[in-house]
């Protein structure tokens, strides 16, 4: 178990307990640092529902809020490249370039094809516009 910090910042991600009153999303703060009760790794947290539920490494799953956070951040930056790219498309498609002139031999350091990637782009900008007329 990774040493985490009294006073950070946690959200809940699963646990196994299924009495308790805290569930996915929760959010609390570590009181105490890991420990050993009965052998299980635990950490104390007190949760803004006002349970004070320990979690069990193995058993239950967190995240801190930062590392969340920091998620978050990188995706919009992904969406914001994606849109960039989708407008350059645009206009170099306006002034007739031809991309494959452009990437003649280059490989691309994606997961998926160009074609994939670019399909995928399309697609969450299409998903983002609906959800922005709603």
């Amino acid at each position: 178990m990774s040493k985490t910090l009294v006073g950070e910042r946690i959200k809940l991600v699963r646990t196994s307990d299924p009495y308790t009153r805290i569930r996915k999303g929760d959010l609390g703060t570590v009181t105490r640092e890991p420990y050993d009760n009965a052998g299980a790794m635990c950490i104390g947290v007190d949760w803004d529902n006002g349970s004070s539920l320990s979690l069990v490494e193995g058993e239950d799953s967190w995240v801190s809020v930062g590392i969340a956070e920091e998620w978050l951040t990188a995706f919009d930056q992904y969406l914001s490249a994606g849109y960039k790219f989708l407008d350059l498309w645009q206009q170099m498609q306006n002034r007739n370039i031809l991309f494959s002139n452009i990437v003649d031999g280059i490989e691309f350091p994606f997961a998926m094809s160009f074609d994939e990637y670019l399909a995928e782009m399309v697609n969450i900008k299409r998903k983002l516009g609906e959800a922005g007329d709603k």
